[in-house]
């Protein structure tokens, strides 16, 4: 994968499956050993991620994705990083996914106020 715009165009296709609440498409990306890093947790497992991520699209901000501004987007050595921010709800939120082979094997994830 590595090139920016192959990293961009993941990175838009998985943000859409988030914002469409397409919770299978979204747990697809990620491998079935991929690893996930939050402030409260390491998660691993693909099944263990789709409990963490549909627990968050349950409970989203009523903002979700409407008011989602994002302050940066890199694209790297198959690696993504954003920061994002979501109406008053979620002030500042940063993202790192690494990829490999097409597919999430690690993303960190944290949001002030943290988003359980």
């Amino acid at each position: 994968m590595g090139e920016k715009a192959s990293l961009k165009a993941f990175l838009d296709q998985h943000l859409h499956y988030a914002w469409t609440d397409n919770i299978d498409a979204l747990v697809a990306d990620y491998a079935d050993d991929a690893i996930l890093f939050t402030p409260d947790a390491v998660i691993n497992g693909r099944s263990n991620i789709r409990e963490f991520l549909a627990d968050f699209l349950d409970n989203k901000p009523p903002e979700f994705p409407a008011d989602i501004k994002f302050m940066a987007k890199e694209f790297g050595n198959d690696v993504i990083y954003i920061v994002w921010s979501c109406g008053p709800t979620i002030p500042y939120a940063t993202e790192t996914f690494v990829l490999k082979n097409g597919m999430i094997t690690a993303q960190t994830f944290a949001a002030c106020p943290l988003h359980k």
